[in-house]
């Protein structure tokens, strides 16, 4: 998108951290060990989407509806009432399979899976911010 604001780069950049998150959010709980390299995988996931979430609601430049303000709303609210139990574990594969696999992440996971087609409208303006195509006119 030629001309985008520095707000609106700001803005983007924010969103697609929390779109990465919701990506990995959405997965099981294997890929999600795999995907995040079995390093802090539930503690890293809750950070992140704590972390990009407030960003993407609160920053000039969302084109959100407030249908996406409150699904990505919830699934804030859900994955911070994370337990402690489940995100502090020693950080070993097997505990990380463990953690990932509570029952606590099912609803999490569905609700990212139903978010992301959602968010699709947002996702694609925001990476035309991010990337905008190359508009020259070729002689």
């Amino acid at each position: 998108m030629p001309g985008a604001s520095d707000e609106d780069d700001i803005y983007a950049n924010s969103y697609w951290f929390l779109y990465k998150t919701l990506s990995v959010l959405a997965e099981e709980a294997s890929e999600q060990c795999e995907t995040m390299n079995y390093d802090h995988v539930a503690w890293q996931i809750r950070w992140d989407a704590t972390s990009w979430t407030h960003p993407v609601l609160d920053l000039p430049g969302a084109g959100l509806s407030d249908e996406q303000r409150r699904a990505i709303g919830r699934l804030l609210s859900e994955v911070a009432a994370v337990p402690d139990s489940v995100v502090m574990v020693p950080n070993v594969k097997e505990e990380h399979l463990r953690a990932m696999g509570d029952p606590c992440w099912i609803p999490i996971r569905a609700h990212a899976k139903a978010l992301i087609p959602l968010l699709e409208n947002e996702t694609q303006r925001t990476q035309d911010i991010l990337w905008p195509k190359d508009n020259q006119n070729v002689d």
